[in-house]
Parts: structure tokens; sequence; C-alpha cells
């Protein structure tokens, strides 16, 4: 449960495969009202969960988020909290999308170049990088931009990020 594949409309030939899911997770102190679970489930097809302490089962709490997120992102996101930030909070909204698409015009070889990339907990990784300049360029005072279609023309990708940096490092 939980999971919300957004294909009305669309042919089983499309080349994209897109899946929203959504989960509230909720301190088994603080249960939810039944009416708005009933609403979770009706109106965004959440899987709801409130049989925990955040407190004092943290660690099953997390590792229930973290299969959620994995098993809603085909694997891509295996792991996305831990046990001592659960122990912080007493609700978890969690949303989760999953695209997988091809490009329309793919990149090529000489567009894609083994680069460092800064991971959330500080270290870096050598990935992939593509670049490739288009018809789709965008640029106000604060940020740059980019669009990309998608093969099929019914999704666009849009890239935006800031000329200035806007985090602390």
């Amino acid at each position: 449960t939980g999971h919300l594949t957004l294909s009305k409309g669309w042919s089983e030939n499309d080349s994209v495969d897109v899946m929203v899911s959504n989960a509230v997770i909720c301190d088994k102190e603080l249960p939810l009202l039944r009416t708005y679970q009933e609403d979770l489930l009706q109106y965004y097809n959440a899987k709801v969960s409130n049989q925990y302490s955040f407190d004092t089962e943290a660690d099953v709490v997390a590792n229930e988020i973290n299969e959620f997120c994995k098993e809603s992102t085909n694997g891509m996101i295996p792991s996305v909290v831990n046990p001592e930030t659960i122990k912080e909070l007493h609700l978890a909204v969690i949303n989760a999308l999953y695209f997988n698409g091809k490009w329309a015009e793919p990149f090529q070889d000489r567009e894609l170049s083994e680069e460092a990339f800064k991971n959330g907990d500080g270290t870096q990784s050598n990935v992939t990088m593509m670049s490739q300049s288009g018809r789709c360029y965008f640029e106000n005072k604060d940020a740059v931009g980019f669009s990309k279609d998608y093969e099929g023309g019914k999704f666009e990708f849009i890239g935006i990020l800031p000329k200035e940096k806007i985090c602390n490092e």
C-alpha cells in the first residue's frame, strides 16, 4: 500500500515509469484520528502506521521508513533516516517520487564526464556528470536553469540552480 501509479490515460507503450508513494508514520503515543487515517488512505493512498514508540523503538521506525523509501523508489534510495533522527520526532510524513524515463535526445559519450560530487554528509563520490547545451536555457538574476524532454513528449525535466551559494558548507 501507499503507492500511486500515475498511468491514467497513458498507453502501455509509454517510455516512462512514474510512481508516487505516501506514508504517515506516527508515534504510538500520538494516535491519529480514524477519520484522518481514512482520509490519508482515500485521498493520498498513504500507508499509515502508529504501532511503535519513536523514543524506545527508533531503530524499528527508522527501518520501516527506510524500507518504505527503498520499495517506493525501486531500490534507488535505500536509506533516508537513522535511529538518532527518529528519536527527535513524533511524526514522519513521507512522499517519494519514482521516475524512470529515457531522454528524447540521449546524452552522447562526449557529453559525459567523471567528476567529484559532494554528498550531504560532506563526503565526496565520483559520479558521471552530464553536460549538454541546448535550446532551453533559462536565467534571471537569482538562478540558472534548463529543460530537457523525455521520450514520448509527455514529460520534461527542468533543472534550476541558484547563482549564489545558498547553503553553508
